[in-house]
């Protein structure tokens, strides 16, 4: 999310052309990646490109062919002068559940017990609850510092409540409705899952406002990959497809995304080398089932337009 006010420019060092992607190289202006961390949003000439950190002097970014040709980003040569803004910050504490979409990690499911009731789902660590599942996860170097029992924290993109029953393993309780509707329930030993800790006083907004409530999960019908990037075909059911909009957003597995195009029935992204590093949105394969939260604000309008309309019938 940028205010459209441009707060340096600056020049090209380097582009290297691959087949599928530019990797931009741009002098970075005085303290102007101060606190930019690798994944962050910034806008070039008005187009939200990820930093991908490779260097501590310059800004490096990968864009993909769709980018390139809808944008005035081909034009650009060694020399060329950009405009750059940072993602907005927040002014103040946020409370609830709020996500930006950029995941910050991946880890892996170690242990799951299942115990024959269908009522709460416990993620915990080998404990023995009646009627509960017990899911262990790896805990990523550092995610849970100052990470305090209630805090919110996104797991393929399903917004959770962290227990805090553990100081090695990451510990939620999520109840039947969130796994009927959410890929959770398919998790295994093993599985990758996204994630992502609620925004914070001054965080960057990188991708597009979150909550981490899944209305629907996808299925993936088709993967075509060449070299670093991919472009993935998904499921929309008929219920949800006029929410899929053409450059608008969509949070798969929690992951920020922009809709490259879509049909009647599916709907495509196009992933850089940096979120196919950072996701698990690598390990997908044909008829894998993905998480799916729809940007709310074309929900209401959607919604809204809708109810306007069927009134004037």
């Amino acid at each position: 999310m940028f205010s459209g006010i441009v707060s340096h420019t600056s020049e090209i060092q380097d582009i290297k052309k691959n087949k599928d992607y530019w990797k931009l190289c741009i002098k970075s202006p005085n303290k102007f990646n101060s606190k930019l961390s690798k994944g962050a949003s910034v806008s070039v000439n008005g187009v939200c490109l990820t930093y991908t950190g490779e260097s501590k002097k310059y800004l490096t970014f990968d864009v993909i062919n769709e980018t390139l040709k809808i944008t005035n980003l081909s034009k650009l040569r060694k020399g060329s002068v950009v405009n750059l803004e940072r993602s907005l910050k927040f002014s103040s504490e946020i409370g609830g559940h709020l996500m930006s979409g950029h995941i910050q990690t991946t880890s892996k499911v170690i242990q799951i017990k299942r115990s024959h009731d269908t009522g709460m789902i416990k993620f915990s660590i080998g404990s023995k609850h009646k009627d509960c599942w017990n899911l262990c996860i790896k805990l990523p170097n550092k995610f849970n510092s100052k990470l305090f029992k209630g805090a919110s924290v996104s797991v393929n993109g399903v917004c959770l409540t962290y227990t805090g029953e553990s100081k090695k393993y990451l510990t939620f309780d999520v109840i039947n409705e969130t796994l009927k509707i959410t890929n959770l329930s398919k998790l295994r030993k093993g599985s990758v899952v996204n994630l992502e800790r609620s925004l914070k006083f001054s965080s960057e907004i990188g991708g597009h406002l979150m909550s981490g409530h899944i209305q629907t999960t996808s299925k993936v019908i088709q993967i075509k990959r060449s070299h670093d990037t991919a472009m993935i075909k998904f499921s929309i059911d008929s219920k949800h497809k006029d929410y899929i909009t053409e450059k608008g957003y969509v949070g798969i597995n929690g992951c920020s995304l922009t809709i490259s195009k879509k049909n009647k029935a599916n709907f495509y992204v196009n992933l850089i080398p940096e979120t196919l590093k950072m996701t698990n949105l690598s390990k997908l394969r044909v008829g894998s089932l993905v998480n799916l939260e729809l940007d709310q604000n074309t929900v209401t309008i959607v919604d809204t337009v809708k109810n306007m309309l069927a009134k004037k019938s």
